[in-house]
């Protein structure tokens, strides 16, 4: 009995340069944060038409913790978010605590950015930064196909979410290190997701012809939203 914004996970199929995903969520909310039309989509992509990825990290207090979206973006078609989540039942809060004892089921969500981004900026208060990765297209598209992967085994079997070791950004640097281990060296900053852009700032993963503190002015897309 799920709540229905986590109530169909993604489900993303990539044969050659054809990328097809299921269950794209993108609600139309409205006043209250639980109140949304409900609308989900199937889309086509074609591989080759990958240009990049965009990081988005949301927060709501303390800005050590937030949460992590991996967008896609296409020279053909509107950009879609991934965002692994708890997939809660109605009723349900969330208790990080209760996240280390195999309390949750983890989640993988493909959304509208214009859903799940401005539910947060617009009906949650919460405060969101986007960060433009500098990676190339095939690099972008190798990721991809990681989250395809796991999309796929995600609906294969369910899994557990975990505070630390199975949560919005661990699970996504777990599949960049199985694609370039050299290029994303273990750190402490991973598990704590407000540093992220420090981390990525380090490893020239993020524009570096600016300072860092600058970035993060600029990234915050909160007011635009």
């Amino acid at each position: 009995n799920w709540t229905p914004d986590v109530a169909r996970k993604a489900v993303v199929t990539i044969r050659g340069d054809d990328v097809e995903i299921r269950n794209v969520r993108a609600f139309r909310w409205s006043g209250a944060e639980t109140a949304a039309e409900e609308i989900w989509q199937e889309r086509l992509y074609s591989l080759s038409d990958l240009t990049g990825i965009d990081l988005y990290l949301s927060s709501w207090g303390d800005p050590r913790v937030a949460h992590m979206i991996t967008s896609f973006t296409f020279a053909n078609g509107p950009p879609v978010a991934f965002s692994y989540e708890i997939r809660k039942e109605k009723g349900e809060g969330y208790s990080a605590i209760h996240g280390f004892f195999k309390n949750y089921e983890l989640a993988l969500i493909a959304a509208d950015e214009a859903d799940i981004i401005k539910v947060r900026t617009n009906r949650r208060d919460e405060t969101v930064s986007r960060y433009r990765i500098d990676v190339k297209p095939e690099n972008a598209a190798k990721l991809l196909k990681e989250f395809a992967r796991a999309s796929q085994e995600l609906n294969a079997a369910p899994q557990w979410y975990h505070t630390i070791a199975t949560n919005c950004s661990t699970t996504v640097f777990w599949m960049l290190r199985r694609i370039a281990p050299d290029d994303f060296p273990l750190d402490r900053r991973v598990f704590v997701s407000g540093h992220l852009p420090d981390y990525l700032y380090e490893i020239g993963f993020l524009d570096k012809s600016q300072p860092l503190a600058e970035l993060k002015r600029r990234a915050d897309i909160t007011a635009a939203a």
